[in-house]
């Protein structure tokens, strides 16, 4: 499942193994995995944060479902990613035309770095 990615480098992505619910976040072929899994049910609602690719901070991937607490799934010790400024477009919830997925998006808000929203830790 795809969550974003850079639509001119294939290399550059967030995207969770469906297989164990863990999110993986690779910067020009650099890869890191979630040490933490995420979960849900069928119907919830879940917030996504991934931030990296901006090279001062260590990457950070954290999710909520139905507005609860947020779980930190970057736990251990996240890589700082390279600085990464996209060519062009950011795919969302695909890579460019495959690995396509059904969601409802209800919101999708941009931060600057160092910012983030409320309920992330």
């Amino acid at each position: 499942m795809y969550l974003v990615g850079d639509h001119s480098d294939a290399t550059t992505y967030a995207k969770m193994d469906h297989a164990t619910g863990k999110v993986i976040v690779s910067v020009a072929g650099t890869s890191y995995t979630t040490a933490a899994a995420a979960s849900w049910s069928a119907g919830d609602s879940v917030d996504f944060w991934v931030a990296f690719g901006d090279g001062v901070q260590a990457t950070d991937v954290q999710y909520r479902v139905n507005g609860g607490a947020g779980a930190v799934l970057s736990t251990g010790s996240p890589p700082t990613h390279a600085a990464h400024t996209p060519a062009g477009a950011w795919d969302l919830c695909c890579n460019n035309l495959s690995n396509q997925f059904d969601a409802h998006i209800t919101a999708i808000n941009a931060y600057r770095s160092g910012t983030k929203p409320a309920w992330v830790a």
